[in-house]
């Protein structure tokens, strides 16, 4: 049996459980490493923000929730934790408030810890999908030039997402080269880079289908299922398992 008082045991069993299209199970486990890391924090007396470890299983948990329609679950898991400082936590805390469509909620929250999201271009992200969400494409368009972003093709998913959002909803783009730019960040390797994916693409897809875009968030949709089938469901029972759907 796994080490019950190990969080990062616990963490990394969920790890291996979507391989085997057992969504369930994983977030049963990521939750299990989250609340041994609160216990330590309590007894030890540091603050969660000072364990990397906390948030990065923080991101996982709410990710599988998110993917197994539990956001409400996932929301309330990480509310008040993001505090000054715990960029990575508000962070999650914004995005899966922008999941379940509070727009306006997600951008005081930014803009209370951040400062008005200027010291951090993750935080701004979020911000611009936001900003989409609640319509205001012309100042998300702004803020999204202002960006610095590296030139050698790498961008952060975050940056991508938000770019998609303005560019789609802009009659003037080409859609079929932004959704390529979309489905490439999608397909990275690896279980951490999915579920990141899972959080942008979910915020995308609502904020599409709210601004009149229904077709081409299902199309964001659909992307996400066919990445977790080609780079996490590894094994023959998990796609037996309706693509890794859970």
């Amino acid at each position: 049996s796994l080490a019950p008082d190990s969080a990062h045991a616990q963490h990394m069993f969920g790890h291996i459980l979507p391989q085997l299209g057992r969504w369930a199970d994983a977030a049963e486990y990521f939750l299990k490493a989250h609340r041994i890391h609160l216990r330590e924090a309590q007894v030890e007396g540091y603050a969660t923000s000072d364990d990397w470890h906390f948030e990065h299983n923080l991101d996982l948990l709410t990710s599988t929730l998110v993917y197994l329609g539990r956001g409400a679950e996932a929301e309330s898991l990480n509310r008040g934790q993001c505090k000054e400082g715990a960029i990575m936590s508000c962070y999650i805390e914004s995005g899966l408030l922008m999941v379940n469509g509070k727009y306006n909620e997600a951008l005081s929250l930014i803009k209370l810890r951040f400062n008005g999201y200027r010291n951090s271009d993750m935080i701004t992200n979020l911000a611009i999908l936001a900003m989409v969400g609640q319509g205001q494409l012309d100042q998300a368009r702004a803020r999204l030039q202002q960006l610095k972003v590296a030139e050698d093709g790498d961008q952060s998913a975050g940056y991508l997402f938000a770019r998609a959002a303005v560019e789609l909803l802009d009659a003037s783009t080409d859609h079929e080269a932004v959704m390529d730019l979309v489905r490439h960040r999608l397909n990275r390797p690896g279980f951490d880079s999915w579920s990141k994916g899972v959080i942008h693409s979910r915020i995308l897809a609502r904020v599409l289908r709210e601004r009149g875009a229904p077709e081409l968030a299902q199309r964001i949709e659909t992307m996400s299922i066919s990445a977790y089938e080609t780079q996490t469901c590894k094994t023959q029972a998990c796609k037996q398992n309706g693509l890794g759907k859970p």
